[in-house]
């Protein structure tokens, strides 16, 4: 039938002969963990590459999952989309271990690639070599090794991490660095929240329109003067939202992709003998500038589709007239035949009520609820919509002040600190401050700017 769950948004949990507990397909916010509380041990090991795609707070959930277990644990094989969101959350390698990671490198032949790497690999060339240059396969890491394991974490190994001691301005330089990927992650989370929003969007209208299916079936019978189809226009609504939601994510991808090629260019740039820094990172503040222009287009796009989808849904998903069609029966017009035809129609399987009409009715109102609550769902979803509005906002308000200091290294890290530390508005930007500016942040919740205790986050 036409509104079944695609597969492709599906989760599920195996373990294989090894006893390696594989986790497969998406993991969404409200995704169901059950499955491997059957399979723990005393010491458990979690496979996530067959992870296709994973929301924040269902990866929040799993990692709050494997943390309290108080058993030894080692997960593996996160992707670098998966771990770029698993590094944020300031508390791995405490309570458990992270094996082989996914990061980004740059190959001989300048293409950005993903690379699976052990974690004991790298704290071994940190050990020796310092945070910088480190490679696998003739790659290079896109940046130091303190963006990808948390310095905290180095740190506690007695391991120095940070700042070079030998390239010119490196206090600019380290500046630009950690904004670069700061803004690379914030708005590369925007992206993977709109694609989160078309899978859950998608999930709740087919619910809604398998129980709107089959509520009209049923009325039918009940009325045969009724005749509504609003069911069968779902697919093309969900289509329609689908081109939006792709448009989007096309949209913020390009940026993306720009700032991390910028993240290469500059790496390169700075660390080429007898560079001149500063007018480095002059040309990378015009291009970021420029970089970041499109991204006023997407976020007018953000409000138009959120405000559209918003309207056909609520305007489509009429509860109250739902009600009243049903509500409409007249129930003395109700027989033994009839009442079988209908509790077939809505699919009624409870054979306590198959001889009663009245909790027959209280079965189909359950459904009428249910449609409902499938459309207070949908709002709390759309809105994703304005939290991605507002990250992407902010980054335009940081983009603005590079533009008006273009040259001034020092005044752009003073105030676009000072912006970014003071608007957090979600736990993503929270999070992504605390790891590239853990002095700033702090600073920021000791006097309560920034979020202080009122983190949202994208739902």
């Amino acid at each position: 039938m036409i509104f079944q769950a695609t597969t492709e948004n599906r989760f599920w949990v195996t373990k294989n002969a090894e006893g390696i507990i594989e986790l497969h397909g998406t993991i969404k916010d409200t995704t169901p963990f059950i499955p491997i509380d059957e399979m723990l041990t005393d010491t458990n090991i979690f496979d996530l590459s067959g992870v296709t795609n994973a929301s924040w707070m269902g990866l929040r959930r799993l990692h709050d999952l494997i943390y309290s277990l108080n058993k030894p644990s080692i997960v593996n094989f996160a992707s670098a989309r998966i771990y770029e969101k698993i590094k944020l959350f300031g508390s791995i390698f405490e309570k458990y271990d992270l094996d082989n990671i996914g990061m980004l490198f740059v190959d001989s032949k300048g293409s950005i690639v993903e690379k699976n790497v052990r974690v004991s690999h790298v704290i071994d060339h940190v050990k020796s070599n310092g945070d910088y240059g480190f490679s696998l396969d003739g790659a290079r890491l896109i940046g130091p090794v303190s963006f990808q394991i948390p310095r905290v974490n180095l740190e506690r190994m007695q391991i120095n991490v940070g700042r070079s001691t030998v390239r010119k301005n490196e206090k600019y330089v380290y500046f630009w660095e950690s904004y670069l990927n700061f803004l690379y992650l914030t708005v590369n989370q925007c992206q993977t929240q709109i694609n989160d929003i078309q899978i859950g969007l998608a999930g709740e209208v087919q619910n809604i329109g398998s129980l709107l299916h089959k509520f009209e079936n049923g009325l039918k019978n009940l009325i045969p003067s009724f005749d509504s189809n609003r069911s069968n226009k779902i697919p093309e609504m969900l289509e329609t939202f689908t081109d939006w939601n792709l448009s989007l994510i096309d949209g913020i991808e390009k940026v993306t992709e720009s700032v991390l090629g910028l993240c290469v260019d500059f790496s390169d740039s700075i660390d080429c003998p007898d560079s001149d820094s500063h007018q480095i990172m002059i040309d990378l503040q015009k291009s970021l500038v420029n970089i970041m222009k499109p991204m006023e287009d997407v976020i007018q796009h953000i409000e138009v589709y959120g405000k559209s989808i918003g309207e056909a849904l609520f305007s489509f998903v009429n509860v109250k007239q739902i009600k009243s069609e049903f509500d409409s029966f007249d129930d003395t017009n109700m027989s033994v035949d009839l009442l079988e035809r209908v509790r077939d129609q809505f699919e009624i399987m409870d054979i306590m009520s198959e001889d009663s009409w009245e909790e027959t009715k209280l079965i189909i109102v359950e459904d009428i609820e249910a449609i409902k609550g499938y459309r207070k769902s949908c709002c709390v979803i759309l809105q994703g919509f304005d939290l991605c509005r507002q990250v992407l906002e902010h980054r335009i308000e940081e983009a603005k002040i590079i533009s008006h200091c273009i040259g001034d290294s020092s005044k752009i890290k003073s105030e676009v600190l000072d912006i970014l530390t003071a608007k957090m508005v979600t736990e993503q930007e929270k999070f992504c401050c605390r790891f590239f500016y853990p002095v700033e942040y702090s600073h920021s919740m000791k006097s309560g700017e920034g979020l202080g205790q009122s983190s949202l986050v994208f739902l």
